[in-house]
C-alpha cells in the first residue's frame, strides 16, 4: 500500500522533525563514544566527549542540510527565481 502524499505545508516542518532527531541521537551517540574513549583510554579527560559531540552534531548538520535541500518545496522555490 502506498502513502497518501505530503502536502507541500507539511514537507518543510516534518525534514525538520527529522533533523532534530536525528541530531539528538548523533549528538548523544557521540556523547556516548566520548565518554567511553575517555574512561577507557584518556584518563578521565573532557575533550573526547567534546570532540564526539562535535562530530555527532556536524554529522547531523551535513545531514539536514542535504536533507532540506532535496525537499521539493525547496527545490520549487529555488527554480522560481
Amino acid at each position: 500500500m502506498s502513502k497518501a502524499p505530503v502536502r507541500s505545508e507539511e514537507q518543510i516542518p516534518q525534514a525538520i522533525d527529522k533533523c532534530v532527531a536525528d541530531g539528538i541521537i548523533k549528538a548523544g551517540s557521540g556523547i556516548v563514544v566520548g565518554a567511553a574513549l575517555s574512561l577507557i583510554l584518556f584518563k578521565r579527560r573532557i575533550w573526547p566527549v567534546t570532540l564526539g559531540t562535535g562530530i555527532g552534531v556536524g554529522m547531523a548538520l551535513a545531514n539536514c542540510q542535504s536533507n532540506l535541500n532535496s525537499t521539493e518545496v525547496v527545490k520549487r522555490s529555488l527554480s522560481n527565481k
